[in-house]
């Protein structure tokens, strides 16, 4: 007999920690294609960009009677997992320090990080919002969270590179999902580009090529290392802000990667 989800997760909610321009959206969009799950996009992007943040997120829009503080959003998060399995895909640097003492919820969400080489997230990112704040790139907000799971937990964070997505989804995915306790689900992998959640919508100017997909894309030459390389030095020499924000999270990602699952 087939376990659903609810069965089979200890905790039935599931968190993804992202950073900007990362693949996250069409990863989120893989576990809305299985329907098992209620899925719930950055829930606490509010919080942080109405109640923590120096400034106002670009291409952002505050949607109606939406939670806002960060307990409020908790409450939500926990009564809809009460219900049914739920996901939600965020950045950690929304809620940390916050999360990392609030050790109750901590511990009742089952964790994944998706990580992605920072220069490429650096320049895509630079490219929508040339004037993001260090913090806003997320690695070191996600290695903060992750190890505050760590010791509460004892174990190793559960991570994703996206460029190990773009090569091999369903591979890293079913990895993820099996470490997860989450059943196989083959028809996650692709939908149709006129199924865009309404709860993307008012951040929409940061996932247009995700709601035009029907899938994960394969790599590009523009993928190419030497080519990212190259062009990061060519950022750098305009944008010389931008090696500093590289050499303040590449520790970070680094040590991130060195628990990536890849199948």
């Amino acid at each position: 007999m087939i376990q659903s989800a609810s069965e089979q997760l200890n905790c039935p909610l599931v968190a993804m920690w992202c950073h900007p321009r990362s693949m996250s959206t069409a990863t989120e969009r893989i576990m809305r294609q299985r329907g098992d799950f209620h899925c719930v996009h950055e829930p606490f992007i509010h919080y942080y960009y109405l109640e923590k943040a120096a400034r106002k997120l670009a291409h952002y829009e505050v949607p109606a009677k939406t939670p806002i503080a960060y307990g409020d959003v908790r409450r939500q998060l926990l009564s809809d997992a009460g219900r049914r399995p739920t996901f939600f895909k965020d950045m950690a640097y929304y809620v940390t320090p916050e999360i990392c003492d609030d050790v109750d919820f901590l511990t009742r969400i089952s964790h994944v990080f998706l990580i992605r080489d920072p220069r490429k997230a650096i320049m895509s990112f630079h490219r929508l919002d040339p004037d993001f704040l260090s913090p806003e790139l997320g690695f070191a907000g996600q290695l903060e969270l992750a190890n505050a799971i760590a010791e509460q937990t004892g174990a190793p964070p559960c991570v994703m590179r996206a460029e190990d997505i773009q090569h091999a989804p369903q591979k890293v995915l079913r990895a993820v999902w099996h470490k997860l306790g989450i059943q196989d689900c083959a028809h996650a992998f692709e939908w149709s580009d006129d199924q865009v959640p309404e709860d993307w919508r008012h951040v929409s100017g940061w996932h247009g090529q995700a709601i035009a997909s029907t899938g994960i894309r394969a790599p590009s030459e523009a993928d190419d290392p030497e080519d990212v390389e190259r062009r990061f030095e060519q950022l750098c020499t305009v944008a010389p802000r931008m090696k500093e924000i590289f050499e303040e999270h590449y520790p970070a990602y680094e040590a991130l990667s060195a628990h990536a699952l890849t199948g």
